[in-house]
């Protein structure tokens, strides 16, 4: 799970405010849909897990939108400029396979 901190240091106060805004919502919700649904008796990991998801998918919806800018703050900028280069290199090595929609004409 993404430390919540780590977040927020990658947030302007903008951006901030609107992650912890849509957090409380979706966890909110959640929680009212449990209760009315099992009860707070029914409460397992599993649904300790959903709210851990809420926080990831948020997270990667603000970093999709290149508002989160946690790699620049943590210094993997560089790290991740390696290993894409890494990556790059070794594609040029792959060569073009056939697949069955190139024969049937695809593309």
């Amino acid at each position: 799970m993404p430390d919540i901190r780590e977040i927020l240091k990658a947030l302007d106060n903008d951006d901030k405010a609107k992650w912890l805004h849509y957090r409380s919502e979706l966890r909110r919700s959640y929680l009212v849909a449990h209760n009315e649904v099992l009860g707070l008796n029914g409460w397992t990991h599993d649904d300790d897990a959903m709210l851990d998801l809420i926080d990831i998918k948020l997270a990667l919806l603000f970093d999709k939108a290149g508002r989160f800018h946690a790699t620049e703050e943590t210094g993997m900028k560089a790290e991740a400029e390696t290993i894409e280069h890494t990556i790059s290199e070794a594609s040029k090595l792959l060569k073009p396979q056939a697949t069955a929609g190139a024969a049937k004409g695809w593309q």
